[in-house]
């Protein structure tokens, strides 16, 4: 019996193998990559919703921040939320954390986010990062950003409100 399973075997690997070389090579496609469309993977809620801030002078310009999973805007046309912070590098993932957005009031293209996570005492890093673009691109302003509250015994820095602004005085500055 043993014998007559490993022959199927045999005779199953030896078929596959001799249909697999003498397929033609047109069939095959040059580069499969080529016409392949790359998207972002939807993951799902992975992440905490830590904050939401809506443009004072257009109610449609919308903004939620999490605490590892980055920052988002509202597309209404399309009923779908943006992630902002994709371009964000490996070695900085710990930007991802955002801990406050600020709008300007006077121009809605310009965001900032106070980037920045921490686990326990290990401060990972942080940083404000300026956007003239709602978002879709950024600029590192190189400015260490204090975290907010710990969130009960999880030993998790979340700030539990917005801790960024920007003066309505003189939008060139922000003020955490």
């Amino acid at each position: 019996m043993k014998s007559k399973l490993k022959f199927s075997a045999l005779i199953i690997t030896l078929f596959i193998f001799i249909t697999a070389s003498i397929m033609p090579a047109a069939a095959l496609p040059a580069n499969e990559s080529a016409n392949y469309e790359w998207n972002n993977l939807k993951l799902g809620n992975y992440c905490w919703m830590t904050g939401m801030v809506i443009h004072p002078q257009n109610p449609n310009l919308i903004y939620v921040r999490t605490d590892v999973g980055g920052m988002y805007r509202f597309d209404p046309a399309n009923n779908y939320w943006i992630q902002l912070l994709d371009g964000v590098d490996h070695n900085e993932n710990y930007l991802l954390g955002v801990g406050a957005i600020a709008v300007d009031p006077t121009d809605e293209n310009i965001v900032y986010a106070a980037c920045g996570k921490s686990y326990g005492k290990s401060n990972q890093g942080s940083d404000i990062l300026k956007s003239t673009d709602k978002g879709t691109t950024w600029e590192r302003l190189w400015v260490e950003y204090e975290y907010g509250i710990s969130c009960g015994n999880d030993s998790y820095s979340r700030p539990g409100a917005e801790s960024l602004m920007v003066d309505p005085n003189d939008t060139n500055k922000t003020q955490t």
